[in-house]
């Protein structure tokens, strides 16, 4: 709780206000997030259990040089992180990793690579 007072006419007003709202807000997802460092255009895609629904969530296509985040909820399970690279016309997997539960701190990936081989560094 964060206070201020301030003068107003001879009176004396505090104001409060609280933060830990917005705190609880950006607790409640985690963030996997891929970086296309160099070759073809990428994408990545998450599938997660919440409420005993399996859900995805993809990056859609993106090149060279952008990285695309995407939010998981706190309380999923069973999340799979699938990183792809084009190769000619077919999708390459790069790498796949899964965690029981969210990890503690945002995932951040770097994807490389072309036609001759595609790698992901930081997982």
């Amino acid at each position: 709780m964060r206070l201020a007072s301030r003068c107003l006419g001879g009176a004396l007003v505090v104001l409060a206000w609280s933060v830990s709202a917005q705190v609880a807000r950006a607790a409640e997802t985690v963030e996997f997030c891929v970086k296309n460092i160099e070759g073809s255009e990428a994408h990545f895609s998450v599938h997660y259990k919440q409420e005993n629904q399996i859900l995805k969530k993809d990056s859609g296509q993106y090149t060279k040089g952008k990285e695309k985040c995407i939010d998981v909820p706190t309380d999923a399970t069973d999340i799979e992180l699938a990183v792809y690279k084009s190769r000619f016309i077919v999708w390459a997997q790069a790498c796949k990793k899964t965690w029981p539960t969210p990890p503690d701190a945002a995932v951040h990936v770097d994807v490389s690579g072309s036609t001759f081989g595609v790698k992901c560094d930081g997982l």
